[in-house]
């Protein structure tokens, strides 16, 4: 039950998916999913101070360059034209 939900149960949630190979990130906007479900009954201000959130990787990822943008719209409307002329456009 909702009102059952402790900093320890959230620490043990967050470990699980991490076990899980969830990222961060991933985890974290979980938690703010549990944070607002909480806040909605009255119960976040309770466990707030001792849940944390996980960190995040902030090197992950990159912008693609024009030409890989470029090569990724064309065989995603490739692939579309076989599904019925979809395009990612």
């Amino acid at each position: 039950m909702v009102c059952d939900v402790d900093a320890p149960d959230v620490a043990a949630y967050q470990k699980a998916r991490a076990a899980e190979d969830a990222a961060g990130a991933t985890v974290n906007k979980e938690f703010t999913v549990l944070a607002s479900i909480l806040a909605d009954h009255g119960l976040w201000n309770g466990i707030r101070r001792d849940a944390k959130r996980l960190e995040e990787n902030d090197s992950a990822g990159r912008a693609l360059l024009v030409d890989e943008e470029a090569r990724l719209l064309r065989v995603a409307a490739q692939a579309g034209a076989k599904q019925g002329h979809w395009s990612p456009i």
